[in-house]
């Protein structure tokens, strides 16, 4: 078990180094073109000093915000001067909150252009002039980029987790996403305003689903609730639903195995790769 573990940690370690050499890359392009581009998600563990800590983060791709009026020159330039293609030509993503995904022919890194932070369902519940508004620009080894404030980035991981990912739907978690906000919440527990993020929640008629939420992050992490933060028994009977399925997940390891069979090229068999070595050393850990 310790062997495997240790294997995984120098994959995802080596992962992440092309993952941040193709960010600075992006960065270059974005600035040339006056853009400081706003990182989302897993991508804010490839700066110094963010959490969640970046050889422990399994990532498939990097997230980045531009103005929404910048998004096709930027996915042109990308293209035009790192090599970059549309992972999925065929497809239409002019609705969508982001571009079409490129990917690298050469060492498969993806990457993903938003227009905005979410689908269109819950986008007001974080828009992306909010995000921008509020956003901090940091000097990252000779490039701009901007990042988000805690309390929005942990609005973003409950939105994408529990809705857009349709964790309350499908009454399961990505641990992966449950662990970012353990982390952020370690490091800046102090600078997270919950009260908004709780009324952007009840707003979409979805409390308890933050509520079940936090109460696994407890349960799983011993990491106590936020101060003031309402319970209530629909959320324990979610966080009860959520915690079922972490501790029994239906096949998850075989379904990803399907799916790095299917990938469509190298470099997603091995972003799967990792996720399937994810999924095995939660199952032998339990």
């Amino acid at each position: 078990m310790v062997e495997h573990l240790a294997a995984l940690h120098a994959l995802s370690i080596e992962r992440n180094h092309l993952l941040r050499r193709e960010l600075i890359r992006t960065a270059q392009v974005c600035n040339a073109l006056g853009v400081e581009p706003l990182l989302l998600k897993g991508t804010l563990a490839l700066l110094p000093g963010q959490p969640p800590e970046t050889a422990a983060r399994l990532m498939g791709d990097l997230d980045l915000m531009l103005p929404a009026a910048a998004v096709d020159i930027g996915q042109q330039a990308l293209q035009d001067q790192l090599g970059y293609r549309p992972a999925y030509p065929d497809w239409h993503f002019a609705e969508h909150h982001h571009a079409c995904p490129l990917i690298h022919p050469d060492h498969g890194v993806k990457l993903e252009l938003h227009r905005a932070v979410t689908g269109r369902t819950l986008d007001a519940a974080l828009p992306a002039e909010d995000l921008w508004r509020d956003s901090r620009r940091i000097d990252f080894e000779g490039t701009f980029v901007r990042v988000p404030t805690p309390t929005h980035r942990a609005l973003h991981n409950a939105l994408h987790t529990l809705l857009q990912d349709r964790g309350v739907e499908l009454g399961k978690l990505a641990l992966r996403q449950l662990l970012d906000l353990v982390q952020l919440r370690a490091n800046r527990e102090r600078a997270i305003d919950w009260p908004p993020i709780e009324a952007r929640f009840t707003a979409l008629g979805r409390s308890a689903a933050l509520g079940g939420y936090l109460r696994v992050a407890r349960d799983l992490f011993g990491q106590p609730l936020p101060d003031g933060a309402r319970s209530s028994m629909a959320a324990a009977w979610l966080s009860g639903e959520f915690l079922l399925g972490i501790r029994h997940p239906p096949s998850g390891a075989a379904a990803r195995l399907l799916l790095a069979g299917a990938a469509e090229s190298p470099a997603e068999q091995a972003g799967h790769t990792l996720l399937v070595c994810d999924e095995n050393s939660r199952a032998a850990a339990r």
